[in-house]
């Protein structure tokens, strides 16, 4: 029969604490992997392919369309978007786009006359021939 002396029940015992606070440590480690790997997830969806877009709704949606719209200088996106927001909205998209292409043509698509008069003078002044 075995015999354990103090020692070796201390030992046992101090290896039994030891690995559980390993595997503790290990699952926390990777516990915050995944929840930081999920937020950028997250953050990437927008900016993916339109139908990537799509796949959103409501607000989440129009600004992946608009940020679309922006990064890839295509006008066709800004078409997609719903909300009427003073930041998101189809205007504000063709505006944004018109400014940042320097292309007075997009103007022409925006309904909303503040947001027209706004791209317009942009180009004022300037020969556009």
């Amino acid at each position: 029969m075995l015999k354990f002396t103090n020692k070796h029940i201390l030992t046992i015992i101090v290896s039994v604490v030891l690995l559980i606070l390993l595997v503790l440590v290990g699952f926390y480690i990777n516990k915050g992997k995944e929840e930081t790997n999920q937020i950028l997830l997250e953050e990437q969806h927008w900016f993916q392919d339109p139908m990537e877009c799509a796949d959103l709704q409501g607000q989440e949606q129009d600004v992946c369309y608009q940020s679309k719209a922006i990064t890839e200088h295509d006008s066709s996106y800004c078409a997609n978007i719903q909300t009427e927001d003073v930041f998101v909205s189809q205007d504000s998209c063709y505006n944004q786009l018109a400014s940042l292409t320097r292309d007075k043509t997009i103007c022409e698509k925006i309904t909303r006359p503040e947001f027209k008069e706004n791209c317009l003078e942009l180009f004022n002044g300037e020969n556009t021939d």
